[in-house]
């Protein structure tokens, strides 16, 4: 199976989201906080490389899906998956015209979400549902 990681807000988030709370993340974003656009000093969200890590070894492929379009965002998305140890798979940017949820259309993936991932029960152990 192939699954579609949804990076920014996702799998990573800005470095001054680190022990704060969802509604605090969002602020951030909305007042512009300056690490919102310091794409190399991304940090992983909690768990989700364990997470993917267990997926990868029950046979799941995982494609990372970008908010970015531009080589060199999509280059620092890619040296701070593998920083933080994530799994390997491409990373895949959105076309001019793309909206970010919808950059996965078509492809044949199953996106993962934080949705997604509570839809399991042991989300740690279990691959997505087909």
């Amino acid at each position: 199976m192939k699954v579609g990681v949804f990076l920014h807000g996702t799998a990573i988030m800005h470095a001054t989201a680190a022990g704060v709370g969802r509604d605090e993340r969002v602020q951030q974003v909305r007042r512009r906080d300056p690490s919102v656009r310091e794409f190399t000093s991304y940090i992983p969200t909690p768990g989700t490389a364990v997470k993917l890590a267990a997926w990868q070894q029950q046979g799941a492929s995982l494609i990372y899906l970008s908010s970015h379009r531009r080589p060199e965002d999509l280059r620092a998305d890619e040296a701070v998956i593998r920083r933080h140890g994530f799994p390997e798979g491409p990373v895949h940017g959105r076309a001019e015209a793309e909206d970010y949820g919808h950059s996965w259309n078509g492809s044949g993936l199953m996106p993962w979400s934080k949705t997604t991932a509570k839809a399991s029960a042991e989300p740690h152990r279990r691959a997505p549902p087909n």
